[in-house]
């Protein structure tokens, strides 16, 4: 009887020591994951993050900038267009001259072409 009861005694201490070592170990755990939210947290704040940029946040100014990219589209569609213009009036005119010039010249070789094209028919 004696030895059922030490038995009895040594199981308890065991259950008791596992127990206590199971909870040291979760203790642990709970210390590093504590530790680690700390550190991620610091990481997150020095790059500076805060509360009002989240996932949520980012996907809503996305939408807001798509409908602004939207709106200003055909106005620099518009602006472009204007880019290819010199800036100054003479040397507006100048070009002018130029493509009227060019002009004058695919006129007056097509003007060749066709009469060469009706001459030798």
């Amino acid at each position: 009887m004696c030895t059922q009861e030490g038995t009895g005694k040594e199981n308890e201490l065991s259950r008791q020591r596992r127990f206590s070592s199971d909870k040291s170990v979760q203790d642990m755990k709970n210390l590093f994951i504590g530790h680690d939210l700390v550190w991620n947290n610091a990481v997150l704040n020095h790059a500076g993050y805060t509360p009002e940029v989240s996932h949520r946040v980012l996907v809503e100014m996305a939408e807001h900038r798509k409908e602004l990219e939207k709106k200003t589209k055909p106005i620099l569609d518009t602006l472009r267009s204007y880019q290819d213009l010199p800036p100054d009036k003479t040397l507006a005119a100048l070009a002018i001259e130029d493509k009227k010039w060019l002009y004058a010249d695919a006129e007056k070789y097509l003007e060749d072409v066709l009469q060469s094209a009706l001459a030798s028919s």
